[in-house]
This record gives structure tokens, sequence and C-alpha cells, in this order.
């Protein structure tokens, strides 16, 4: 792990510094997101007759589709930062990059290729699509934020080397800014009007960026600084602090440690929230501030361990033998079962006159429904049907069961 200067805790408030405010940027974004789509989805079914390529979008439609298209550039800026922070810090590539010297109770830190590391084609081109995407604008701009993208994926696809050297926080983070650069991809192939968006939003500049000031009021309250607060000491997981065992059967140990495990996590919210005060200086339109209002209060906590009553067992005792009811079970089966073959009726025979002619049809042997299954009987010695006898005992019949001799 590369080392962190004057304290060890150092480390630890720099990794929450990124991780607590991420959480509440990353729901703000894609609410935020959610709503503008799902807005000017409605705005396209509300114009869906009159739109065509010889004319002009309505302008309340052409005004969504610039003011997305700049939202999603804004916000295509936060996960290209994180990622330049988490690419060469992940433990797959880290011994590809440098870092310089760390300032003394900083959290800045610049971090540069390795030189005179081997490495394949394929994972050299990986890595100049990484320092790319968070270095030089010239080449995002030329080539296109969607087209590295699409590279990117084909070369970790395509060889197992570079798959491995993607942690799950870099492909994480690959993925929001793949969501954002696909969607701006997608305002792009809306033309003939999409050619028009960049004139549109030079000529409603102050107004959009005005607009998204608004939008995103209150998230500046988000990025503060974590240096020289406890809040390392209560967020470590050492000593197994959040250990919860819920998906072990339920005993005081198990419980003991769960309540003990949302202790503090409820000691560490309530030190964050005094250094991020979400539900203080923000709009009601902010998703953190709808999800916390929403909540609070209502946290489900587990209850503390009840011993549970040691009910007696009760055997119910049988009223009759087990050769009694199974010899009852055969007497029963045999008064259900009706006989293989009905008995015929009885023909009167004429004693005067001609006898009359019977005309008789020929029918098929038909089984009888309900009649015996028939069985073939094979013939065997006294010993062997003994045996048999005393594998398959009957009470109704005279061998007792025993051993086998």
């Amino acid at each position: 792990m590369w080392g962190h200067a004057d304290h060890p805790l150092t480390l630890d408030n720099r990794v929450l510094q990124n991780v607590v405010p991420e959480a509440y940027m990353n729901l703000e974004i894609w609410s935020t997101l959610h709503s503008l789509v799902a807005d000017l989805r409605q705005l396209l079914s509300k114009y869906h007759d009159r739109i065509s390529p010889e004319k002009d979008l309505p302008t309340d439609l052409y005004n969504a589709f610039v003011e997305l298209k700049y939202v999603l550039e804004q916000f295509a800026i936060g996960p290209v930062n994180q990622l330049k922070i988490a690419a060469p810090a992940s433990f797959p590539l880290r011994s590809l990059f440098v870092r310089q010297p760390q300032q003394s109770g900083t959290s800045k830190m610049i971090a540069e290729t390795r030189a005179g590391v081997s490495r394949s084609e394929n994972q050299a081109g990986l890595l100049w699509i990484l320092e790319a995407l968070w270095g030089d604008s010239n080449v995002v701009f030329l080539a296109g934020r969607k087209t590295l993208m699409d590279e990117l994926e084909r070369l970790v696809q395509m060889d197992p080397k570079n798959k491995e050297l993607v942690s799950g926080r870099v492909a994480s983070i690959i993925s929001d800014l793949a969501v954002i650069s696909e969607c701006l991809h997608q305002i792009e192939l809306y033309q003939p009007w999409s050619s028009t968006f960049e004139k549109g939003f030079v000529e409603r500049r102050d107004e959009i960026q005005k607009e998204y000031s608004n939008l995103t009021s209150g998230w500046d309250k988000y990025l503060v600084s974590f240096e020289g607060t406890s809040l390392a000491k209560l967020g470590s997981p050492e000593d197994g602090r959040f250990h919860y065992p819920a998906e072990k059967r339920r005993n005081r140990e198990n419980v003991e440690l769960m309540r003990a495990a949302e202790r503090n996590l409820d000691a560490f919210w309530r030190a964050v929230d005094s250094h991020l005060p979400v539900t203080r200086g923000m709009t009601q339109r902010n998703a953190v501030y709808k999800v916390l209002t929403r909540i609070s209060g209502k946290l489900q906590r587990t209850p503390a361990w009840v011993e549970p009553e040691k009910q007696p067992t009760k055997v119910k005792s049988l009223e009759k033998s087990l050769a009694d009811l199974q010899f009852e079970l055969v007497h029963r089966t045999e008064k259900t079962i009706e006989p293989a073959t009905a008995p015929l009726p009885k023909k009167k025979v004429k004693s005067q006159g001609k006898p009359s002619m019977i005309y008789r049809s020929v029918e098929p042997d038909v089984p009888a429904e309900n009649g015996y299954d028939v069985q073939p009987t094979f013939k065997v010695d006294k010993r062997s049907l003994k045996v048999f006898s005393i594998l398959f005992y009957q009470p109704s019949q005279t061998a007792q069961p025993g051993e086998i001799p």
C-alpha cells in the first residue's frame, strides 16, 4: 500500500472524504438526470405528430435538449476526476504508476506513468485511453468520448490480462462515465437538429448556467475536508465494528453483534452529519433532502434478544398398535376393490312358440376399470418364500417377522 504521511488516520480520512460525499453526489446526479430525461420524454410524446426533419423543433422541446446536453457534459466531469484518482491507486494498476511525494498533512497527490515497465500492446493502449480520458481534452474532443469508451471496452473484453487490470471500483466509475457518454451520443444522433444545439447553448448561455446553478444548489455542502476529524476512527472497520451477521441464525451473541454494529454506524453518521449538514441550507428539490426527511425516525433497528420460552414436548400415544393399523388398512382396501369380472345377468329362455333370433354384436374385450391389477405368479421354494415373508411382512399372514437365518 502507498504510504501516508504523519498519522495513520490520514489515509482513512482521505478514503472517507471520497466515499461519503460521492454517495450523496451520486444520488443527486442520477435523480436529476432521471427527472430531466422524464421531462424530455414527455415533451417528445406531446409533439410526436409535429416533429419533422423539414421543420424546427418546438421551442420548449429544443430548449430541453440543449439544457440536458449541457447538464450531461457537466456531470461527466465528476467520473473523470474520480477515475484520475482511483485508477493509479487501484491494486492492479498501482505497479504501472509512480506517485510524487505527498505534501505533509494533505490529501493532494500526483501520479504519473512509471517508465521502464514492460506491458503488452493492449495494456499500453488501455493506459493511453485512461490517461486521455482524464488528462488530454484534445484527444477526447477529436476522437469523441463515446469512441474512447467503446475502445476501452473492446480492450478489456478481448484480453483477459487487461480485464484483470480493472478493479471493481474503477469498473464502477467507468460504468457511470459510459452511461453519460452514451446519453450524449444519443443526443448527437438526433439529426438534423443536434448540429444546432451548440449554437442554441451559446445564445442562452447565461440563462442555462443560471438554471444549472439552481439545479445543483446545496451540492457544495458535500465538498468538505475530513482531515483532522475523528471520522476515520469512527468509520474504521477494524475490530469488527461493523460486523453484521444478519445471515446467521438469531441467538444472543449474533443479536448483540448486530445491535453493536448499528450503534457504531449511527455514531459514524451523526459525526458525518455534523460536517455535512445535508438537511440544512438545501432546497426541498434535492434528492438527499427528500430521502433523509422521509426516513427520519423510521430506521429499522434490531430489537434486544429475548430468550424464547421452552415449550414441553407432547407426544400423542397411539391408541392402536402398528400391526392393528396395518391390518385395518389391508381390510379396508379389500372391501373397496371390486371383483375383476362382474356377474352376467340371467337370460330368460322361451318355453313356447318360436324362439326369437338374437343378434349379438361382437365387442372387443375391455379391461374393467376397477379390476385387480393382475400380476404374474412366480413359484419359489420354501426358503425363498420365508425370506420374502420376512422382508415384506404383513400382519394378516401367519408368518412372523424376524431375522433371516
